[in-house]
């Protein structure tokens, strides 16, 4: 399992691409997770530092050049083909 404490409202983008950042590697704004996420989909969830689920998703198989996003930002949960990293989520 993977942590990483958020202070609360802090936006962060993590990339679920299982290349962890090396030991030198102290660039925040390119947060690597020791994960992948699946293609055909599956479930994340947030925990809190208790470890209490804070949020959770289930996304659906996704294209290669697809993103899950909730659109507008924190609203409901949507396919889209405009990833914004680090922006705002549009529809």
């Amino acid at each position: 399992m993977t942590r990483l404490v958020l202070p609360a409202a802090l936006v962060a983008v993590l990339l679920a691409c299982a290349q962890p950042r090396g030991p030198g590697d102290t660039d925040a704004s390119d947060l690597h997770a020791d994960f992948e996420l699946g293609t055909g989909g599956e479930t994340l969830a947030l925990l809190d530092p208790l470890g209490a689920v804070a949020d959770t998703v289930a996304f659906p198989a996704l294209a290669a050049y697809e993103a899950y996003a909730r659109e507008p930002d924190g609203r409901e949960w949507a396919t889209t083909v405009t990833p914004t990293p680090g922006g705002a989520n549009t529809p």
